[in-house]
């Protein structure tokens, strides 16, 4: 952190290093799994009620993955719904799919379900909209068939 410091680099320097990609997780699911299906950037979809639900089930599902494996993110659907209100930009993952791009759906979406599967978590939610994504990345040659 010093190095990049004294290059003139904003650092944040974590203890947790598992916490917070945890917590960088939950906004990816909410985020780029919404996006694929709304083609939407968060702050234009979130406003519809059954999104914003559908974003505090998948960060309730993935934290509680987390915590089954001795993390806790203490991140809720909320905030996530509050930090990303007025972004106007579309995921990466969501500008691959628009591109036909291949797509990290497997380590991004499909890890935290066998992650969850091992961990004995119910994941309802997120195994719906892991398999929208594949099917509507599958359609557009993103993901294989």
């Amino acid at each position: 952190a010093a190095l990049l410091r004294a290059e003139d680099f904003a650092v944040e320097v974590t203890a947790d290093i598992r916490q917070a990609i945890w917590a960088k997780l939950q906004l990816n699911l909410a985020t780029g799994l919404f996006g694929c299906l709304t083609a939407r950037p968060p702050g234009e979809s979130y406003d519809d009620p059954a999104i914003a639900d559908g974003v505090r089930a998948v960060v309730a599902e993935v934290g509680a993955i987390a915590q089954a494996l001795g993390f806790r993110t203490d991140f809720t659907g909320d905030q996530i719904i509050r930090m990303v209100r007025h972004q106007k930009h579309k995921s990466s993952i969501v500008q691959d799919l628009e591109k036909g791009r291949p797509m990290e759906i497997d380590p991004m979406f499909v890890l935290p379900l066998e992650m969850a599967a091992l961990a004995g978590v119910p994941t309802p939610t997120l195994a719906l909209l892991v398999a929208l994504v594949r099917a509507r990345a599958r359609l557009v040659g993103a993901y294989p068939p």
